[in-house]
């Protein structure tokens, strides 16, 4: 029976080597095929272009024959020279295509034959020049026999090129036919054979092991009771299946194990990786069907989920000892078994973790098998890694005594590494002053060799010298003499003359070596600063550059927004133009004002990183400054369909010092992100307050979210979350830059906190500096200080504008005149001055700009007479420089293109000369101001408190009726479009309130009033007036003419 086996077996072996070999040739038939496959289409290729610059030669060389036949016969005609001919190009690229083969050399002797042609054709065309008649009349001949004769020649090898490159085409094509003939026939020759073994295969199989196993099971079948072979109760056939299916559990038990134990053994492997190897050779042998490992912590007394394999459901990642199957296990230091559950302690003298693995039903039923199993795995494992341990101990043990014993030798030999190969010079003095070793990089430094330095002083070697050439040797400066007395030098800026007389600058450090408490030696380390000052140099003109075109970016791109930006909000009050048109326009404005937002981002950006912009130290109202900033983006908020929240902290103060221009930046360019990446119907917010002498402020959206990967990137310039090429959110990328260089300008920080698809929230900190003796939000409102009322003549006024372009003048004329003055515009100082000898302005506006004199020289010159010293100077320039604007004597600065309110109430300002402070504030007339754009309410503010009015102000009707009744003004100056509720609704609420009915009302507004709503607001208030006429007489005085009335 065993023989029977071996033959057997022999027979499927010798089955399997046959087929295991025609596998192996038909890869490697296949691989040679597939490498011939793919050379030969490289040579079609390689065919069909050589082809293809044949026939360009061909067709090129026949138009120049036809150029030279136009020639005889007196054609003008501009012929080529052999360079610049076609057919010399379409023979380089054929000469190219054949390279190395014997058609190269074809090609090469026939481009050199197509320069001959040339030669030729140069010479004919010098025949038919010829003054000589002879000459001209032999150019025929001369044409057939030397140039038509030599072309025919160069077109038949050609040809030949031609028809050789066809027939190896032809013969690749041939070969790979065969190829692929041969292919097929072995492919299927080989499945023939496979048919055939698999069907003797199968017929062994049969015969010895399916027909036994079956006669024995017959023969069983047909015993008697008295001859049954299993207990009382039970089937033969049954017993007989449970004893070979217990043995064969037990074969496999065995077999893996020892599978298991051998894939564990060898190689340093983290507890996490043998415990995962360890269940993926269970997995594997199909004895488990998931599994997983928990580290014991013994510090927390808890186990810990390290690493599982087919985990079908959640595990718990914590677990404490004596909870649950793991943790019991832990506890008793012993194997536990709970259904199909098996939790196996690991470790020998301390417990190391436990193994859970889930066995299948069929396993799970053999309970002593499997508990006998599990254990000596765990043994095993436990063994192994102790061996493990005890290994990394022993090789520890010997690193550290390897290291100790070695260590002097090593850092000799790295001592002398690191000399030999630096770049930077090093080199040692001994207590004599003389060089003791010299490096690599200190012999190119200087141009001095080892040879020629050893033994020599360093101060007739190096000749260290100050920047003005005196010598620092034997000097207090002196790097060596400082370290001979202990002191250690860093980074010392010096001269040394090198070998060839060139003095280079080098940075020098010196260290003294200590030996027995003394100094024997000084080890030197230079760096050549050659290379570095010429590029700090390169920097500093490239720097320049920049700094020029961007001062030219601004002129130029300011100084024609802001006539576009001027001209566009005068066309949109002309009540005459048409819808359509009113549309265009302010589609024109929109993009005006959206192209100097970017410019402003792009020069800010670049002054910060030129640290020519500053964080300035003003006193301004924090809570005034985010209202305002909320309302400015209200509308925005509201179109878009987002709730808009403000969240103040009660204790937040009302006036800070910082720069309040920057700070509303900030919280513009985060707010506007806001509201540009929430869709409609989600909610944006703003909250500050202070924590730790610090204002922190957040702005949160329920937004797109920004991915993991861009959150640290996306305060950097001109990145954006989505960078695509059609991006749906547009943008140049600079607003969260800019927010994060003013941030950072004012000493705080910022970060962002985001999860793709629920929102963002930008938080930024500042250093909180209150002002003195400042009141907090529900504190009462700061006393305002009033100055004494200045008359407006009713006269119209001349005022001077020196400007140069045209269409500035123009528009600032425009602007000027709606306040009631009539500008004289020159272009320049000589004009001004003129002007100015016989004139007096009410006050002068100023570019700086200007063509021959500056405007800064201008307004020295102003500032320096006593006749035009009183006259108010007001700077209206593209450049940014307020601060030397005002130092210099001028009463406002704007910067181009300006906003026709910024203008007002910049001349309002100026031409307001107090002359005391009151101190009876309650003597003065109070004005509530309600309208609900935060810029008009600052310039009416600011025009009537210079005109000596207690001036105090709402956002909204509901608000302004509130403060009117709590504070009693003697006048109410009223805006009449308002989101919720209108001044219409305003005045009519009034009425209904007795505290308020008799106050009288002033309406300011730019709304285009019909004839009905005109008469029904001359019935309830005192006057209408539009904005633009703020600053006119006949408004000022209606509303002192109220305020008496009504006191």
């Amino acid at each position: 029976m065993g023989r029977d086996q071996s033959v057997i077996q022999n027979k499927l072996l010798a089955h399997f080597q046959v087929i295991l070999i025609l596998l192996v040739f038909l890869a490697l038939l296949t691989s040679v095929s597939l490498f011939y496959f793919w050379r030969t289409s490289e040579q079609a290729q390689l065919f069909q272009n050589a082809t293809t610059a044949v026939e360009m030669a061909l067709h090129d060389q026949l138009e120049s024959l036809v150029m030279i036949r136009d020639l005889l016969f007196g054609t003008p005609v501009q012929l080529v020279a052999a360079g610049d001919c076609p057919v010399d190009e379409h023979l380089e690229n054929l000469s190219r295509l054949v390279q190395g083969t014997l058609l190269g050399r074809s090609v090469i002797a026939l481009q050199d034959r197509h320069k001959v042609v040339h030669t030729r054709q140069v010479y004919l065309q010098e025949l038919l020049s010829s003054p000589d008649p002879v000459e001209r009349s032999g150019a025929e001949d001369y044409y057939r026999n030397q140039i038509l004769a030599e072309y025919v020649e160069i077109s038949e090898e050609l040809h030949g090129i031609t028809e050789e490159l066809n027939m190896l085409f032809t013969r690749d094509i041939q070969i790979s036919r065969g190829l692929i003939l041969i292919l097929s026939i072995f492919s299927i020759a080989l499945v023939l054979a496979g048919v055939i073994i698999l069907r003797r295969v199968s017929q062994d199989l049969q015969r010895s092991l399916t027909r036994p196993l079956a006669e024995i099971f017959q023969n069983l079948e047909k015993l008697p009771p008295e001859f049954m072979l299993c207990p009382v109760g039970q089937n033969d056939m049954v017993h007989l299946q449970n004893v070979v299916r217990q043995a064969t559990l037990l074969f496999r038990f065995k077999h893996v194990g020892s599978q298991v134990l051998s894939s564990v053994v060898g190689g340093e492997k983290s507890l996490a990786d043998l415990s995962r190897q360890v269940l993926e050779a269970l997995l594997a042998n199909e004895l488990i069907t998931g599994g997983a490992y928990y580290r014991y912590d013994e510090w927390q007394n808890r186990l810990t989920l390290e690493s599982g394999v087919a985990l079908s459901g959640e595990l718990a990642t914590k677990v404490e000892l004596g909870s649950g199957l793991v943790g019991q296990s832990a506890f008793q230091n012993q194997l536990l078994i709970s259904g199909q559950a098996v939790a196996v302690p690991i470790g020998m003298v301390k417990l190391k973790g436990v193994l859970l693995v889930i066995v299948p039903e069929e396993v799970s039923t053999e309970g002593a098998e499997l508990k006998t199993f599990f254990s000596r795995l765990g043994l095993q494992v436990s063994l192994v890694i102790q061996d493990q341990e005890q290994k990394s101990e022993n090789l520890r043990l010997l690193e550290q005594v390897t290291k100790e014993a070695e260590i002097s030798e090593e850092k000799f030999a790295h001592l002398q590494a690191v000399v030999r190969s630096s770049l930077d010079g090093i080199c040692t003095l001994n207590a004599e002053h003389r060089i003791t070793s010299w490096s690599k990089g200190a012999a190119e430094i200087t141009g001095y060799t080892q040879e020629e330095v050893l033994g020599q002083r360093c101060s007739d070697i190096l000749q260290h010298t100050y920047v003005t050439g005196e010598p620092i040797c034997d000097t207090p400066d002196c790097a060596f003499c400082l370290a001979f007395d202990g002191i250690n030098v860093k980074a010392k800026e010096v001269y040394i003359r090198k070998k060839d007389g060139t003095r280079i600058p080098i940075k020098i450090s010196a260290a003294p070596v200590l030996l027995g408490g003394r100094v024997q030696e000084v080890v030197q380390v230079f760096h050549d600063l050659t290379e570095l000052k010429l590029h700090v140099a390169h920097l500093e003109q490239a720097n320049r550059a920049k700094s020029e075109f961007l001062a030219t970016m601004s002129h130029e791109l300011r100084t024609p927004l802001n006539a576009v930006i001027g001209f566009s909000e005068l066309l949109l009050e002309d009540s005459e133009i048409t819808a359509k048109t009113r549309r265009y326009v302010g589609n024109i404005l929109k993009g005006a004002r959206h192209l100097l937002s970017l410019i402003n981002d792009v020069l800010d950006l670049s002054k910060v990183e030129a640290g020519k912009l500053s964080w300035a130290a003003e006193s301004f109202n924090i809570v005034e400054l985010l209202q305002n900033a909320t309302l400015l983006l209200k509308d925005k908020a509201i179109e878009a369909g987002l709730k808009f929240t403000i969240d103040l902290d009660p204790e937040l103060p009302t006036l800070i010092y910082g720069d309040e221009r920057k700070l509303k930046q900030i919280i513009y360019n985060l707010l506007f992100n806001a509201i540009k990446f929430t869709p409609s119907g989600k909610e944006i917010g703003l909250k500050a307050e202070v924590a730790a002498d610090a204002l922190v402020i957040s702005v949160w959206d329920e937004g797109i979210g920004i991915p993991t990967e861009m959150q640290q990137v996306i305060f950097d310039p001109f990145v954006q979350a989505d960078s695509s090429k059609v991006r749906k959110y547009q943008g140049t990328g600079l607003g969260l830059a800019i927010v994060k260089n003013f941030v950072e300008l004012a000493g705080g920080k910022v970060w962002v906190d985001s999860r793709p698809g629920q929102g963002s929230t930008f938080t930024f900190t500042l250093p909180l500096k209150k002002s003195l003796e400042v009141p907090f939000v529900g504190a009462s409102p700061v006393e305002e200080v009033v100055v004494e009322e200045v008359a407006v003549s009713q006269d119209v006024l001349e005022c001077l504008v020196i400007e140069d372009d045209p269409e500035a003048a123009e528009l600032l004329s425009n602007y000027l005149q709606r306040l009631g003055y009539r500008s004289v515009i020159v272009a320049g100082a000589t004009e001004a001055f003129s002007y100015l000898a016989s004139n007096t302005p009410a006050f002068i506006t100023l570019d700086i700009l200007l063509p021959e004199t500056s405007g800064w020289e201008i307004l020295a010159t102003l500032r320096e007479d006593p006749r035009w010293q009183q006259i108010p100077v007001i700077i209206i320039s593209v450049l940014p420089e307020s601060t030397k604007g005002i130092a210099l004597g001028a009463e406002g600065y704007l910067v181009k293109p300006i906003k026709r309110e910024e203008l007002y109430t910049v001349v309002a300002q100026a031409l307001a000369k107090p002359t005391f402070f009151s101190s009876k504030v309650t003597e003065q007339a109070k004005i509530l101001v309600i309208d609900d754009e935060p810029a008009a309410v600052e310039v009416v503010t600011e025009h009537l408190k210079q005109r000596g009015y207690t001036v105090s102000w709402a956002y909204s009707a509901e608000s302004g009726l509130k403060r009117a009744v709590s504070w009693g003004p003697d006048l109410i100056i009223l805006d009449l479009v308002m989101p919720r509720a209108s001044g219409f609704e305003f005045l009519q609420q009034k009425e209904e309130e007795p505290l308020i009915k008799d106050i009288p009302v002033v309406i300011l507004s730019s709304k285009q009033l019909s004839t009905a709503e005109l008469s029904n607001l001359e019935q309830m208030t005192v006057g209408v007036f539009n904005k633009a006429s703020l600053f006119e007489a006949e408004f000022l005085n209606q509303l002192k003419t109220a305020v008496e009335k009504y006191r």
